[in-house]
């Protein structure tokens, strides 16, 4: 049976649209038959189970602008038992025709992908989805264990947990190659790569705000790697307690070109000489930045909540407050009495587990 509705996600930044829900498994055996039967303005609708084999990884949104999800991309439980288990036999989800941000994959848990470019996601030809309130762990590739942006695509990434995943070549949780991904408020935790044990950035331009980095590890660059970049961003977030022979949170170097990368408005572990710069390129060591122990304390949610007197509370920038204030007004240890954002990643407020 054929439901027609309109459809509003709490986090997720695209417009009201009208569709048909078409929902996986009781309608049809799999993701993929579902996303294939979709029009424009559709919803597959995922219930909570385990799904795996054929139609269940690999899926190919095939540039619908549509939203895949899990029965409340708000409810943490949901989302936990909401899973496509790739089983090592590919990756999960893939954006290849110069899809956009309407079309979104939200609420999902992607594990155990594994392909050369993006175990858990993969965006390239131009395509720039959203992806939101999605947990993409254990996955592994060559690049880009968790997500892998090439091509000019430039998704956008928010209210994401990254962790635990792993890269043979670069990119242990995201890699970005000619690409312009935008991520925020999400957390990259425990994810492994040679060359940027959380995100990889090559030829590129990236923006980083309020996302945590913390336990990530690589030989170059433990949180983030910059190589032969245009631009690089990274705002209102804590890189801490990552590891790195050369750059314990950060490296920026270059081969054809200089890579120039922006911190301001963060909370890094050992400061600027975290960073490790090559001749030839900028590191541009912005306002608002310390060195001062996060204090992480455990909550309900996750193990990155902000203990009150955090130097993380209110030390976040004014202008990504009034910028960000739609998004993270909802949230708690977000906005505080003086009406600044806290740094680093944000709970949100009131979510359902």
């Amino acid at each position: 049976m054929k439901r027609t509705i309109v459809t509003t996600l709490l986090l997720l930044s695209v417009s009201t649209t009208f569709g048909t829900e078409r929902w996986v498994p009781s309608e049809y055996p799999t993701i993929q038959a579902a996303v294939d039967d979709c029009s424009d303005g559709d919803i597959v609708v995922i219930f909570p189970g385990i799904y795996r084999g054929c139609g269940n990884r690999e899926i190919d949104i095939g540039g619908r602008r549509i939203t895949v999800r899990s029965i409340d991309p708000n409810n943490f439980t949901i989302v936990d038992k909401t899973v496509i288990d790739c089983e090592i036999a590919g990756r999960g989800v893939i954006f290849r025709n110069g899809e956009d941000a309407n079309s979104v994959i939200a609420g999902l848990t992607i594990i155990n992908g594994h392909s050369l470019f993006g175990g858990g996601v993969y965006c390239c030809n131009k395509s720039s989805p959203t992806i939101s309130n999605c947990v993409i762990v254990g996955n592994s590739a060559t690049f880009g264990g968790g997500i892998a942006c090439i091509g000019d695509s430039r998704p956008k990434i928010n209210n994401c947990t990254i962790s635990g995943n792993s890269a043979s070549m670069s990119g242990g949780a995201v890699y970005c190659k000619s690409g312009s991904p935008a991520i925020s408020n999400s957390i990259f935790s425990n994810n492994v790569g040679p060359a940027g044990g959380a995100i990889s950035c090559t030829v590129s331009n990236l923006a980083v705000r309020n996302c945590t980095f913390s336990d990530n590890a690589a030989t170059k660059g433990g949180a983030i790697f910059c190589y032969n970049s245009n631009k690089v961003v990274v705002e209102n977030s804590i890189l801490w307690a990552d590891k790195g022979k050369e750059g314990p949170e950060i490296f920026v170097g270059k081969s054809g070109g200089p890579s120039s990368l922006m911190v301001s408005y963060c909370d890094v572990d050992g400061g600027e000489a975290a960073a490790v710069i090559e001749q030839g390129c900028i590191l541009n060591w912005g306002d608002g930045n310390f060195d001062v122990e996060p204090m992480f304390v455990s909550g309900p949610l996750g193990d990155y909540y902000l203990d009150p007197n955090s130097p993380c509370v209110d030390a976040g920038s004014k202008l990504a407050t009034s910028l960000s204030l739609d998004m993270f007004s909802t949230r708690v240890d977000g906005l505080g009495e003086s009406g600044v954002l806290d740094v680093g990643y944000h709970y949100p407020a009131g979510a359902a587990r």
